[in-house]
């Protein structure tokens, strides 16, 4: 059931042998990485249009400063 959605997603066949079974799990950790850094940006999007300082957001969620400043600064691109 999961390979027929990821089939119908990728718009591609995988094969049910060793390979596809590790490519498959490659593409779910992808996702879930994909997912996650999402999650991140959303909330990190948030508190800084509440205002929240970088240094802040960091200090709070447990954020790799940098990591934070880099998010704040593609927001500012996509704004411009």
């Amino acid at each position: 059931m999961v390979v027929n959605a990821i089939e119908s997603t990728l718009g591609k066949k995988i094969i049910a042998d060793e390979k596809g079974e590790r490519h498959v799990c490659t593409l779910l950790d992808r996702c879930r990485t994909e997912g996650k850094l999402e999650e991140k940006m959303e909330l990190i999007t948030r508190l800084l249009q509440k205002g929240k300082r970088v240094d802040e957001i960091s200090d709070f969620c447990g954020y790799d400063l940098e990591e934070v400043r880099r998010i704040e600064e593609s927001i500012l691109v996509k704004d411009v």
